[in-house]
């Protein structure tokens, strides 16, 4: 990986990109010029679901984003995920993390319509939503 900031007071706390990020994205810069990103509007934070939930909604995964805030966003339309959702899936790709997020959406869904599996008052439910593209 590669250390994108270090708390120095803090014995040496660092936080860092993966190398597979780092790859894909000197690739893309390389080969494009830059890195473009699809964008949902959405902060999220990951979450553990419990067995019961798992369980009876049948999920690949034990993880999931909790959908924490909703923007608003040119070129996007995010109208029918409401904050306290857990998405859990990505066009039949498990999500189990905002990592996973990221990884998934890429410059392929920017004006595209995504399939999202959510979790809505522990009831599994699929939605969809535009992708607009992140602007920096």
């Amino acid at each position: 990986g590669v250390n994108t900031a270090i708390i120095s007071s803090a014995q040496g706390l660092c936080f860092a990109i993966s190398s597979d990020i780092v790859k894909y994205v000197t690739g893309k810069i390389i080969l494009e010029g830059r890195v473009r990103r699809a964008y949902l509007g959405i902060s999220g934070q990951n979450i553990k679901l419990s067995e019961r939930i798992v369980k009876y909604n049948r999920l690949s995964s034990k993880s999931g984003v909790y959908l924490t805030e909703k923007y608003e966003h040119k070129g996007l339309n995010n109208t029918e995920l409401l904050p306290g959702d857990i998405i859990v899936g990505l066009n039949d790709t498990a999500v189990q993390s905002v990592s996973d997020l990221h990884r998934l959406l890429d410059d392929r869904f920017i004006g595209k319509t995504i399939r999202l599996l959510i979790l809505r008052n522990y009831f599994v439910k699929e939605i969809s939503v535009l992708a607009g593209e992140l602007s920096s």
